[in-house]
This record gives C-alpha cells, structure tokens and sequence, in this order.
C-alpha cells in the first residue's frame, strides 16, 4: 500500500520511546512556542466543550507527545486515542480537570510527518496500571490539522473494517 493510502503509518514518532527522536521533541517544542491555531469553539461548534459529546470515532494509537502546560512546562506523554474531537493521552499524574493543554504530535500526511498541534481542555482522567489516562476535548485546531486527523481515523476505521468484514464510515461533517 502507499503511504497516501496509509495516512499516519510509519511515522518516525511511531516507534520507540518517547524521548528517541530529538528533532520530534524540537520540532514539536518549536511548534508549542509558535503556536497559531486558527478556529476556535465559535468558529467551529462542534468544538464546543461538551464532555457527554462522543459524536467522532475514536481509534486506539500508541504514539509520543509532548504537552505544553500553562505553567509553562512542557512534558512527554503517550498518545493513546485520537478522533477529531480529541484524544487521550497516558501520563504519570493527571491533569487537573478544565486545565487547557497544548498538545503535540506527529501523523504523516503522503508519506510526509506533520506536526499536529490542538488546543485543549482536560475533560476526565482515570488510572490504568501505574499511569493515568487523561482525555481532553479539543477547543482550537486548525482545519489542515483536523483534516489530517480525520483521515487518519478514517484509514484505521476502514482497516479494521476489512479485517472484520463491516463497513465503517464516521465522516466529520463541517
């Protein structure tokens, strides 16, 4: 299959530990520093908080992040679920429910890693063996962004589909 057929896949985030890739970590210290997204919940209101709206398939991932706080600090994680809606992420501590996150990330867009970068707000955490998982609800994102996601999902949906036989289709309606 070819990597446009593939988005996400073979990523050089993909593999290893979180702390493996040096130019993932800058390029993604460098974005957090710069970032500039673009829509926010009144320009897109389907990005509204809502935590009892799960109305985007969500796919399992297992990629490394960094998260930028509003402390300041910017600290690894590990991407664990994703939809356009917002993603889940393992780290030792929980983040305080309502804080606002920057999150960032790499998924590939034809055969090229693209830092993904989103804005959010805790929205629950809970333990899972020595981690806690925490998910937040994205609340700006560019459409580029939400578009390269999108696919992404779309690309794992429609895999696992093949492999189970059902036909799955979870299209972000603008």
């Amino acid at each position: 299959m070819s990597d446009e057929q593939n988005p996400g896949e073979n990523s050089p985030a993909e593999s290893g530990d979180i702390g493996s890739s040096d130019t993932v970590t800058n390029a993604a210290k460098s974005a957090a520093e710069n970032l500039d997204v673009s829509h926010s919940p009144e320009a897109t209101p389907d990005l509204e908080h809502n935590p009892d709206n799960r109305n985007h398939a969500r796919v399992n991932v297992d990629r490394p992040m960094l998260i930028h706080c509003s402390n300041g600090e910017t600290v690894k994680a590990r991407l664990v679920n994703l939809s356009v809606g917002g993603l889940a992420f393992e780290y030792p501590a929980p983040a305080e429910n309502g804080a606002t996150l920057v999150v960032l990330f790499q998924l590939t867009k034809k055969a090229e890693p693209v830092n993904i970068q989103a804005e959010g707000i805790a929205q629950h955490s809970h333990i899972k063996a020595d981690l806690v998982v925490t998910g937040i609800q994205f609340t700006k994102i560019s459409e580029e962004h939400i578009d390269i996601i999108e696919d992404f999902v779309e690309y794992k949906l429609s895999s696992a589909a093949q492999l189970t036989g059902f036909a799955v289709s979870h299209r972000h309606k603008s």
